[in-house]
């Protein structure tokens, strides 16, 4: 693939967690799809090849976008809201 980019669906970190596509087998009720997704993770079989799947590209594109805006983002500042009288000075709600 060309793409400019490693996707999740071309590199062997896949099988190392569960994505969004693993989730809808695991919750589904197809029951070969689950063994397979099972018998994958396990290395027992090669992974699908998910290089041409649609939503697997969009989803890659999306992360990689959001990766960069984050990456752009100033860091958050990592010291404790001011306190007054033992409460938070911010107001939730």
């Amino acid at each position: 693939m060309s793409s400019g980019f490693e996707t999740i669906a071309d590199s062997s970190e896949r099988r190392g967690f569960l994505g969004g596509s693993d989730a809808r087998i695991i919750m589904g009720s197809d029951e070969a799809n689950l063994i397979r997704l099972w018998r994958e993770k396990r290395s027992e079989i090669e992974p699908e090849d998910l290089s041409e799947n649609l939503i697997v590209q969009q989803s890659a594109l999306v992360r990689a976008q959001h990766r960069a805006l984050h990456q752009r983002r100033p860091k958050a500042s990592t010291s404790p809201r001011p306190q007054v009288d033992g409460r938070n000075t911010r107001r939730d709600g």
